[in-house]
């Protein structure tokens, strides 16, 4: 971009620095990307680095500690006032409500009373009831996120009505407009309004039934845009004005009565079968009504997140994109009561201002890019976003808006206005975009060399110099970010526990109208929601020793510990190693310090103090072989395909000598080059690699933690165990027990259409539960069910045989990730089948084995906040101590269900894991299932930190998330994506890769 100067007329030096850092893939940025589960990531679509989703609040950043990181790599500075951490409104309930105590357990009796031995979920299987409540840890008192719903009519009811609009709008704001329209012009609205909702695409929500004959109607309005302010007169139409007219069939689905739900919630109603699904959706809907008919608030296309606009900075993330602060409100049900759950949220959106600004950060931020490719990029950015053209006038003398469909493409990509040109029929010639902006509308451009914007679409283009172009504000930006712009977003969202309960009871509540002093609000809809957020019970677990070698323990302390003076539990022999440095210019460790000393060699520190530090953890390391590593190889990060080319010839190089692990020096974060070196050593070659950026070996501060952490990776791919956690405390887990991890992870945005997504299934080995080998494959896009899951669980099952004597387990306990509420049928009628099946296949004779299928959720806005500050209750930044768990006040009156926070945050607000039984053949009883999974968040291999989901689960994604680099062309390939329609068939063999690894690597931790 050397040269080209900037798209505001001003001559520019050369483009800036390469985004993320190598080449500025628009990715992970980095090659992991924070952590929340002791990691801390903001991943904004699933696992994609993208924004616009609006994650809630962070869920706090856990790093990952080190061998020498103390509390795990340094925690936060306790605030000068450690009471001000804690969240204490000047209202509301102090003490859980004891009348929902007092249901619960008696909710418990009734079922025992009644036999009922399970929930059913479909025609084939069915959940186990809640078997009891947890009694062991500390008891504590929370308050969380939530708000009670009363309906003080028990007669009052809600109508449901369904529409259909024809012909059908093309974009999620025309839909909105849509029925907008028809709630204001329809006239059997009038007298209903304002307490009328919709969800902008079939449903309207009333309080009374229309006035409508058989309850059916049919209805036309022109569309017009709200900017026009009175809709279309076709008699007074212009010669060739085109009027849309809308017809709408407007038709009575149900009534729904709110008392019968909360009836169904009460001990009594536990033999009700009450379908809540369709009661609490029209709820939800209702809740939308007064913050999505506020103009000064933006709402993303689920309804439920919204941003206000106009009270907040937004905070710049750079290229183009900001960051906004919101809210996410969901309406569930728990035992005696509804609530309303609302969160704090942080999504990404388009710089609002000038089109030129917008254009020119995106440029900026692209870096040294090809001139082709910086174009192409940024057609695509631009793609969906509306922008006002200040010469176009509406009614009411405002800008006409218009969507970008991207960059004028004659004479070609990213033509300027002195190049584009269009026949003019008043001059019967072809002119350029600046001669017609002069000669019809008296107008110079001032920057006439950026490239023109097309608001048309290809057949019809519509071009438009984008200086005369305004970015309309609010506008949801759903595009992977680099990874700056991850680290700018993790600052935006990542806030204290009493910042984000003062906005969710603040802000968040005026904006959705909680409380009695909003009148267009959910009280329009007969609710009645207290602004003060509800008290539960809790119970803090007791953290378990970390045992290592020599049969030492140590003591977590807030959830961490060190490794100073330990060796690890089972540790390996490295042998046939080497390392070999991937430089981009020149070497970093050539020179001399401030002192004008010479710079230690990459070869002195790995091969001196790398080594010492993996014999300090008890590793016996052989001679490096080569002994002075590899040759080091240069690439241009800015060619991906020669930087193929170039880690393909090192790799075979590699693998024509004995060496079988190799510790990947390199120059800067690159997503491509890592998606390289993974692909080809885990798939092609069969090599162990640890990938490290060569200023964290080259820094000497804290080079002994980081060449501690890569220890620990060296360690669990050679087969070894760091931690353990002793027999004693592990239950069900020394005896003769599977423990399997599931997940499954979809493309995101800048995917090709045609990208897979991806399923991974890992296993434990042993009662050491420290290696987890897996399988992975490919499948269908956006399948949420794994496909081959017989072949995986039959992978895992003989593998674990082979490592146990050719026996076979006799209990199988699984932690399924990734799925959400309204699939827990699909799991048990789908997937739990499979382990029947292969059960039947390899238990043909004697007992069979039992088992237990967990679900582990994240993605969930359920907080928890401590009620006051003490030192054993929670820890110095606000949060909850870790263990806490709450398996009461909010959690399911059905399901059995707990919330887990098994980890300490060292900044943010803590995310708790949601776990769900939805079968349990072990029989493991309320305190045995949350003992044994806090425990386990103890045994994640590669901390010495507890982590925030159980690491079968945790393991499993990152089997998921290595994949992805397999198919890098195809989940960063948004420029040469293919349309694909529904009736495509699936084919896996179009891709470079679909399962498992090299044959020399399946059966260890390949992906670690």
């Amino acid at each position: 971009m050397s040269g080209r100067g900037d798209f505001r007329g001003r001559g520019g030096p050369r483009g800036g620095n390469r985004g993320g850092g190598g080449g500025g893939e628009r990715g992970r940025g980095d090659h992991r990307g924070g952590g929340g589960r002791g990691r801390g990531d903001y991943r904004g679509d699933h696992r994609g680095g993208g924004g616009g989703g609006g994650r809630g609040d962070r869920g706090g950043s856990a790093q990952r500690g080190g061998r020498g990181g103390g509390q795990g790599g340094g925690r936060q500075e306790p605030p000068v006032d450690p009471e001000d951490t804690i969240f204490r409104p000047q209202s509301g309930p102090r003490e859980p409500d004891q009348d929902v105590t007092k249901a619960e357990d008696e909710m418990i009796s009734k079922q025992k009373e009644l036999s009922l031995s399970g929930l059913s979920l479909g025609p084939q299987h069915s959940m186990p009831r809640r078997p009891g409540y947890g009694k062991d840890g500390k008891a504590v008192i929370l308050r969380s996120n939530h708000f009670s719903i009363k309906v003080p009519d028990p007669k009052f009811q809600l109508y449901e009505y369904s529409v259909t609009v024809l012909p059908k709008p093309t974009a999620a704001r025309k839909w909105k407009r849509a029925f907008e329209l028809l709630i204001q012009y329809a006239p059997f609205f009038a007298e209903l309004r304002p307490a009328v909702a919709s969800n902008n695409k079939s449903i309207i929500v009333c309080t009374k039934k229309l006035p409508i004959e058989n309850d059916r109607k049919e209805f036309q309005i022109a569309y017009f845009e709200e900017a026009d302010l009175t809709p279309p007169d076709p008699s007074t139409a212009k010669p060739g004005q085109r009027i849309q007219m809308l017809t709408y069939t407007i038709s009575l689905t149900r009534s729904h009565s709110i008392q019968q739900l909360l009836d169904s919630l009460k001990p009594a109603g536990l033999a009700q079968t009450v379908d809540k699904d369709p009661i609490i959706q029209m709820l939800n809907i209702a809740m939308t009504r007064r913050q999505g008919s506020n103009p000064q608030v933006t709402t993303m296309a689920s309804s439920n997140k919204f941003f206000p606009i106009n009270t907040q900075n937004p905070a710049d993330l750079g290229g183009g994109l900001v960051a906004l602060r919101g809210y996410y409100t969901s309406v569930r049900t728990s035992t005696l009561r509804i609530l309303l759950n609302v969160n704090s949220i942080t999504a990404t959106f388009y710089q609002a201002g000038p089109l030129i600004n917008l254009m020119q950060a995106f440029k900026e931020s692209v870096g040294m890019s090809p001139e082709h490719i910086m174009l192409q990029a940024l057609s695509r950015f631009l793609k969906g976003v509306r922008v006002q053209v200040s010469h176009l006038k509406s009614k009411a003398g405002s800008p006409r808006v218009k969507t970008i469909f991207g960059l004028a493409l004659q004479p070609h990509l990213g033509a300027n206005a002195q190049k584009v040109k269009f026949f003019w029929d008043k001059v019967a010639a072809n002119v350029t975009i600046e001669q017609y902006f002069k000669q019809h509308w008296n107008r110079k451009l001032e920057r006439a060399i950026a490239p023109v914007i097309n608001v048309g679409n290809t057949e019809h283009p519509n071009f438009m110099p984008p200086e005369l172009c305004t970015v309309v504000p609010g506008q949801v930006a759903k595009k992977m970010l680099s990874g700056s712009q991850q680290q700018a977003i993790i600052r935006v969202a990542c806030r204290p526990p009493v910042a984000n309960a003062n906005s969710i009871t603040g802000e968040g509540a005026t904006t959705v109208g909680l409380g009695p002093n909003f009148n267009d609000g959910p009280t329009l809809f007969g609710m009645q929601i207290r602004p003060e957020m509800v008290v539960v019970p809790g119970r803090i677990l007791m953290a378990p020793q970390v045992r290592y070698g020599g049969g030492k323990s140590v003591n977590a302390r807030n959830g961490s510990w060190n490794l100073t003076n330990q060796t690890f539990s089972a540790a390996r022999q490295i042998s046939n190693w080497s390392f070999v440095h991937i430089q981009e210019g020149r070497d970093p460790f050539k020179g001399t310090d401030f002192q004008g000393q010479p710079l230690p060699t990459l070869l002195q520190l790995v091969g001196g103090q790398f080594v010492t530090v993996m014999k300090a953890s008890g590793l016996r390391v052989d001679p490096m072989n080569p002994p002075n590593g590899f040759p080091p190889v240069n690439v241009n990060l800015r060619d991906s395909d020669a930087v193929f080319a170039v880690i393909d010839k090192l790799m075979s190089n590699v693998k024509r000598t004995s060496t079988r692990m190799l510790l990947v020096v390199l120059p800067v974060k690159s997503a491509m080059l890592y998606a390289h070196i993974k692909y080809l050593a885990d798939v092609k070659y069969g090599i162990h690699t640890v990938c490290s950026l060569a200023d964290k070996i080259r820094i000497e501060k804290r080079r002994d933690q980081y060449f501690g952490n890569v220890a620990m990776k060296w360690n669990l791919k050679r087969g070894g165990t760091n931690q353990q956690i002793p027999d004693s405390t592990t239950g069900i887990l020394s005896k003769n027990t599977i423990v399997m991890g599931i997940d499954v992870t979809h493309p995101g945005p800048g995917a090709k259409d045609v990208a897979p997504s991806i399923a991974g299934v890992v296993a434990s080995i042993d009662n050491l539960y420290g290696q987890w080998p897996a399988s992975v494959r490919i499948q269908q896009p956006r399948k949420e069910m794994v496909t081959d899951l017989d072949d995986m669980i039959v992978e895992r099952l003989k593998l674990w045989s082979k490592k146990n004597n050719n026996t076979l387990p006799q209990n199988i306990l699984v932690y399924r990730d990734g799925v959400s509420e309204g699939q827990y049928a699909t799991v048990l009628n789908e997937e739990a089948p499979a382990f029947d099946r292969v059960i039947a296949k390899l238990y043909p004779k004697g007992p069979k084995p039992k088992v237990a299928i967990i679900v582990v959720g994240k993605r969930h806005h359920t907080r928890f906040y401590p009620t006051r500050f003490n030192r054993d209750e929670n820890d110095d930044i606000g949060n909850p101590k870790n263990g806490t768990v709450v398996d009461r006040g909010v959690t399911s009156e059905r399901y059995w269900d707990f919330f887990l926070q098994a980890h300490t945050a060292l900044q943010g607000t803590c995310r708790p894991a949601h776990y769900v039984v939805l079968k349990d053949q072990i029989g493991l009883g309320a305190d045995g299932i949350q003992t044994l999974t806090h425990r386990m968040c103890y045994l994640f291999g590669r901390a010495t930190r507890s982590v925030s989901i159980c690491p079968p689960a945790y393991y499993a994604d990152l089997v998921c998330d290595r994949a992805r680099f397999y198919l890098y062309d195809q989940y960063n390939g948004s420029d040469t994506a293919s349309s694909k329609s529904s009736e495509d068939v699936f084919n896996p063999n179009q891709f470079r890769w679909s399962n498992g690894v090299h044959d020399s690597l399946k059966e260890s931790m390949w992906y670690i």
